[in-house]
């Protein structure tokens, strides 16, 4: 039986450590509370390897135990179990906790992750996670992870590229992140492009870089996109897109016809169609939209009809190109009183006409995205809603690094050999989002 070790865990808040031994039993050998400083586990675990046979022969041939020495959770009344890789690896424990939905995101994650990370990691492999109705499987190939997924399941993507996706089911995608900063232990998670069919509808995609775009060419509702990086933005033809929720992404140009839309409906209509705390670089084309709190760059704006635009930053005004839509709380671009010759009403709207590097605290066309600093200068800069325009405002407030709702692991040093003893030492920093 391992004992558990606690290690330099700050002092602040409450919570409580759950240490299981190797037997798989469900009930723990031992709990302490502890208390901590903000939602960090500090993980410290073994793989054990009899002394006499290598891990590589182990991993191929035997069922190594992995023992944890130590786990510690915020306050929750739980238990724990252990799970399995095939008849592989025992890799982890997974507790469900009564009084916090997030702390359950949390602890099923940690199980996923840290299968996925010390089996690929001894392995070479990225690993997929399914997770189905309480249960998670393991694929090195998105698409084999695909074809065994039903509607209503979650596929968990680690760092890596893993080609395109035609997504013809209700699935939630979620990535490690985008942001070089937040990405360092794991890589980000890449797709070349996505296509979202009608039979997609109801689902969610998060912590992703797109090399290409976004495509939908039939009717589709109740669709969720949140902290992507669209490098060639969100292309929408022919049929009914209602209920989408776009948010806290980047959003480059699609390429065609002629480079200038991040998101165009070609065709078809848009009803409660959400826009919001996005940097877009180009036109947006979508009418019947709430359009609130991004930030348009590269002299971008919205050519719409019968839509709310709010507090949103321009480069310029070009508040004409929309027709009947009511402006109010943007930054350089709306009407105030109306209605104008397109029908466009208004009011509040900061028609100062400033340059982008001077409402900033850092901001230069030649910078990356991601080294610019999007927080507003000016605090009288304010939204309808009493909060800051731009991203940093709003429904959906930026959050820096863009990380997606789940756990993130900051850090992870994995032993290139097993001690004499026959252990592999692996370490695991993970902080749980409030968001």
């Amino acid at each position: 039986m391992i004992a558990p070790v606690i290690e330099q865990l700050p002092i602040n808040k409450r919570y409580s450590g759950i240490f299981l031994s190797k037997e798989r039993s469900l009930a723990p050998t031992s709990q302490n509370h502890l208390i901590l400083q903000s939602h960090v586990a500090i993980l410290t675990l073994a793989i054990h390897f009899s002394p006499d046979h290598s891990a590589k022969e182990h991993l191929t041939n035997r069922s190594p135990c992995v023992l944890w020495r130590s786990i510690c959770m915020r306050s929750g009344e739980g238990s724990g179990m252990w799970s399995t890789f095939g008849d592989k690896i025992i890799t982890c424990v997974l507790f469900t906790f009564k009084t916090n939905s997030l702390m359950r995101i949390i602890t099923m994650f940690l199980g996923i992750c840290l299968t996925v990370l010390t089996f690929s990691s001894l392995q070479a492999q990225k690993l997929i996670a399914l997770h189905h109705e309480g249960a998670v499987s393991y694929f090195t190939e998105l698409s084999a992870a695909y074809n065994s997924s039903v509607s209503g399941d979650t596929l968990y993507l680690p760092g890596g590229s893993f080609g395109g996706l035609s997504l013809q089911k209700s699935l939630t995608l979620i990535g490690v992140g985008h942001h070089p900063d937040s990405t360092a232990a794991t890589g980000a998670t890449i797709l070349s492009y996505l296509h979202l069919y009608s039979s997609a509808s109801n689902s969610l995609i998060t912590g992703i870089y797109f090399i290409s775009s976004i495509e939908s060419y039939e009717s589709l509702s109740n669709i969720t996109i949140s902290r992507c990086y669209l490098n060639q933005g969100i292309y929408l033809g022919n049929g009914e897109k209602s209920n989408w929720i776009i948010s806290e992404n980047w959003i480059g140009v699609y390429p065609y016809p002629n480079g200038s839309y991040s998101i165009w409906l070609q065709s078809g209509s848009a009803s409660n169609f959400f826009v919001s705390n996005n940097v877009i670089r180009r036109i947006i084309a979508v009418s019947y939209s709430a359009i609130s709190n991004n930030i348009f760059l590269d002299n971008a704006f919205v050519s719409t009809t019968n839509s709310i635009i709010s507090n949103n930053i321009f480069s310029t005004n070009y508040q004409n190109q929309a027709g009947s839509s009511q402006w109010f709380n943007n930054v350089n671009s709306g009407i105030n009183g109306g209605p104008n010759i397109s029908g466009n009403t208004g009011s509040s709207n900061y028609l100062d006409n400033l340059a982008l590097e001077s409402i900033f605290v850092n901001y230069s066309p030649s910078n990356t995205f991601y080294q610019n600093d999007f927080h507003v200068v000016n605090s009288a800069y304010l939204g309808n809603d009493g909060m800051p325009v731009g991203i940093y405002g709003g429904a959906f407030p930026w959050k820096d690094g863009s990380l997606p709702f789940t756990p993130h692991i900051r850090s992870k040093t994995i032993g290139a050999t097993t001690n004499p003893d026959g252990t592999l030492n692996i370490n695991i920093t993970v902080k749980a989002q409030g968001n």
